[in-house]
């Protein structure tokens, strides 16, 4: 029965992310990382239509016809693509907005969070992260209480400068905050890559992006 369920649920998200996001543009917010197409080869294959707009030529005006914007990875900090912020500034509380890596690292301190350099690299590395999101409307809710993703990142949030508006929807086996969600907003960020191949559940992830 619960297995009945489960694939049940699948298929009413697959279904919904086709219905609401077939051919619907996203726009892609293209941070000049190496991912960027693999991301869109990924939406593409859940039948969104992703606009890729380069980071570093933003133009506000561009924006507000998008319901779904995705801050792609990079390389750096997120003050180099200052876009980032200035999107969450004016369209927080209007548009669902995921980051990646970079575009995660964004969110956390456009609201307040710090990032420390870590003393390992994690560039091509894969690691467990556990769910912490069970009891939230996010799109980690469906993972596995435990899953693997890739990780390519040199910066993290610090955990003790967390405000008190995001929430943390999964961590690492050695406790780095890997997800964040803000409790008012339709925004979430994530610091493992979902088009990577070492994410093995990364195609899920964004189509529970696109069904919500």
């Amino acid at each position: 029965m619960a297995f009945a369920i489960e694939s049940l649920s699948i298929f009413v998200r697959k279904l919904l992310a086709f219905i609401v996001y077939s051919n619907k543009e996203i726009l892609l917010l293209d941070n000049r990382d190496s991912f960027t197409y693999n991301l869109v080869h990924l939406l593409k294959s859940l039948h969104a239509k992703p606009r890729i707009l380069d980071s570093l030529k933003y133009l506000d005006n561009e924006v507000v016809k998008f319901e779904k914007i995705l801050f792609s990875p990079g390389p750096g900090i997120p003050d180099h693509f200052p876009a980032m912020k200035s999107i969450l500034s004016n369209y927080q509380s209007k548009q669902r907005i995921l980051g990646i890596c970079l575009g995660h690292q964004a969110i956390a301190e456009f609201y307040g969070a710090k990032l420390f350099k870590q003393v390992v690299v994690q560039h091509g590395q894969v690691k467990q992260v556990i769910n912490k999101a069970t009891h939230l409307n996010s799109i980690i809710s469906t993972m596995p209480a435990v899953f693997d993703v890739g990780l390519y990142h040199s910066w993290a949030i610090d955990a003790e400068s967390m405000p008190d508006s995001l929430h943390v929807t999964c961590i690492s086996e050695d406790q780095i905050i890997m997800g964040i969600k803000h409790k008012t907003y339709n925004i979430e960020g994530i610091q493992f890559h979902p088009e990577s191949f070492l994410t093995k559940l990364g195609k899920e992830l964004l189509e529970n992006w696109l069904a919500t």
